[in-house]
């Protein structure tokens, strides 16, 4: 068994990342990782700026993370671009993600008692469940 060392709070979430030797993380720490389960090492660190809950990629490919933060953003990913990401900002603090099979639409949980669905075809929150 190998342990991947690299944040420096608590691991929230991982989730495969375009192939079965690519892994994503988010942290307590701030940070989103990508690891090579090959190498066993950090193959890059993306600064989030605030706490990751949850995180998701977008499609099978692998070049898009969408990560849920405790400072009320969800975060959009390129994994090609070294820029910042795209952000949206929601009423309460976001602890869960998932996507529809197709990838069009993004459920959020919220600490506002709500629960938000995005359509990330125009990038805006479509319905709020209470």
């Amino acid at each position: 068994m190998h342990t991947l060392t690299g944040h420096s709070g608590k691991v929230m979430a991982a989730k495969f990342l375009g192939e079965p030797s690519k892994v994503v993380t988010g942290s307590h720490d701030r940070t989103l990782k990508i690891w090579d389960l090959r190498s066993r090492a950090c193959i890059e660190t993306k600064f989030a700026g605030s706490s990751c809950n949850d995180l998701v990629t977008a499609d099978g490919s692998g070049l898009t993370i969408i990560s849920g933060h405790f400072d009320k953003r969800i975060r959009f990913w390129d994994t090609r671009s070294e820029s910042g990401p795209n952000e949206i900002v929601l009423n309460g603090k976001v602890t869960s993600l998932d996507l529809t099979r197709d990838t069009k639409y993004l459920v959020a949980c919220v600490r506002d008692d709500t629960l938000k669905l995005l359509d990330l075809r125009m990038n805006q929150v479509v319905l709020t469940f209470r």
